[in-house]
C-alpha cells in the first residue's frame, strides 16, 4: 500500500486500505506509513502554492520524509526553498555555503534559506542585517539562526526585533531568542518594551525571562512582579514558570494558579 500510496491511483489506494481494514491487517505502524508517503506525494507532485502549505504540514515528519523534501529542495520555486529550510531546521543538509550562495537571491523563500545558515560567529553583520529584511520569511529563520548562535551581539537587534516586527510569531521568536542569550540587559530591556506590548507579546517575554539564562539574571524577578499584576494569561503563565523552577517563589505561583 505504500508503494500505491507514494506512485499509484487514489481509487487503488482507497480499495487496497478498505481490503486492509476489513482483514484487520492494518495497524498503527501502516496507518502512519500511509500518512507519511501520502504526504511526500503531495509535496513531489503539487503545485508550488499548495506544495509550500503542505511542507509546513509535514515539517515535523522532516526525518521521515528527508528523500522527498531532498528532491523538492532541488527545485527553484519557494516550495524548493521551504523544503530547503524544512531540512536544515530539522538537522539536515546544514551546509555553511548556502550562507554565500542565497543571501542576496532575489526570492525571499531563499534568502531565508540563507538567513537559517548564519549561526556562525562571523555571520553576525549579516544575520543581524537580515532581523530587519523585509521579507517575514527572512526575519523568522534570522532570529532562528540567532536562537541558535547564541551571540550576545545580537541582543539590541532582537530587542528591536520584539518591539517593532509587524509580525506577530517574529516578534515572538525574537523576545525567546533574546531570553536564550540572557543576561541583565535582556531581562531590563525586555522590561521597558512590556507597557506597549500586547498580551502575546507579553506571554513571549513572559516565557523569555523564564528561559535560563535570564531566569538567573533577573527573570526570576520580573515573573514574580507579573504574577503579582494577576494579569490574566501573562500571569498565569508567568506562575506556571515558577511552579517549575521550584524555587522559593513557586509558593507565590502556585497560589495565583489555585485562584484561576
Amino acid at each position: 500500500m505504500v508503494n500505491t500510496a507514494l506512485n499509484g491511483d487514489l481509487p487503488t489506494l482507497r480499495k487496497q486500505i478498505a481490503d486492509a481494514q476489513r482483514a484487520g491487517t492494518l495497524d498503527k505502524s501502516e496507518v502512519r506509513s500511509l500518512a507519511q508517503a501520502i504526504a511526500g506525494r503531495e509535496v513531489r507532485s503539487a503545485e508550488q502554492q499548495r506544495a509550500v502549505a503542505r511542507i509546513h504540514q509535514v515539517r515535523s515528519c522532516a526525518g521521515s520524509l528527508k528523500a522527498v523534501l531532498r528532491d523538492r529542495a532541488t527545485h527553484a520555486d519557494d516550495a524548493g526553498a521551504e523544503a530547503k529550510l524544512a531540512l536544515l531546521d530539522a538537522g539536515y543538509d546544514r551546509d555553511s555555503g548556502l550562507v554565500s550562495e542565497y543571501s542576496h537571491a532575489e526570492s525571499g523563500a531563499w534568502r531565508a534559506v540563507a538567513a537559517r545558515m548564519t549561526t556562525q560567529l562571523g555571520h553576525a553583520g549579516l544575520r543581524q542585517s537580515m532581523l530587519a529584511d523585509g521579507d517575514e520569511r527572512v526575519r523568522r529563520a534570522a532570529i532562528a539562526a540567532s536562537l541558535e548562535a547564541r551571540d550576545k551581539r545580537d541582543v539590541l537587534p532582537l530587542l528591536e526585533s520584539t518591539r517593532v516586527d509587524p509580525d506577530p510569531l517574529s516578534r515572538g521568536m525574537a523576545a525567546r531568542a533574546a531570553g536564550n542569550i540572557g543576561g541583565e540587559r535582556v531581562v531590563l530591556g525586555l522590561k521597558d518594551l512590556w507597557a506597549r506590548a500586547d498580551e502575546a507579546t507579553r506571554v513571549t517575554i513572559v516565557e523569555a525571562w523564564a528561559m535560563p539564562a535570564a531566569f538567573g539574571s533577573g527573570g526570576e524577578r520580573q515573573l514574580l512582579w507579573v504574577v503579582e499584576t494577576g494579569e490574566a494569561l501573562p500571569a498565569v503563565t508567568a506562575a506556571g514558570a515558577l511552579v517549575r523552577a521550584q524555587r522559593a517563589t513557586a509558593d507565590s505561583g502556585e497560589a495565583l494558579l489555585t485562584r484561576v
